[in-house]
């Protein structure tokens, strides 16, 4: 592993998080979107402090998988305890269905688009959201 000068055993254990999450995760048999199978193995990473928080205040939804991560986790904080492995489940391949964006909805009675515009007011306005490692 090259040595960009970080911590490199927060980087070797969270990429071993991260990994193992993959284990453990649905995909839709590869349907769902790469971010999004990313995203919530990084949310593992996240959750043991093993990523850093990631979070854009302008633009459009999820860009990349550390601010997906973060994204799920600050539903789960804030909107829905346990979200994360309901979301997981709407991925799951034998139910035939493929990924769709109706989860946040039956999940936390919000769309998306209404969730994410929440989620980066969030933050531009300063609001504490817990540190890595402590959700």
């Amino acid at each position: 592993m090259y040595n960009s000068g970080g911590d490199v055993r927060r980087t070797i254990i969270g990429t071993l998080y991260h990994e193992l999450g993959h284990v453990y995760q649905y995909d839709d048999v590869g349907t769902g979107n790469g971010y999004i199978i990313e995203g919530l193995a990084d949310s593992l990473r996240l959750r043991a402090g093993h990523h850093d928080l990631t979070v854009r205040t302008a633009g459009n939804f999820v860009q990349n998988d550390g601010e997906m991560a973060t994204f799920l986790l600050w539903i789960e904080q804030f909107k829905k305890p346990g979200f994360i492995a309901a979301f997981n489940r709407s991925l799951a391949p034998y139910d035939a269905l493929p990924y769709d964006e109706s989860v946040f909805v039956t999940e936390t009675g919000q769309t998306r688009t209404a969730l994410w515009n929440e989620f980066r007011d969030h933050y531009r306005w300063g609001v504490d959201f817990p540190g890595p490692g402590s959700l």
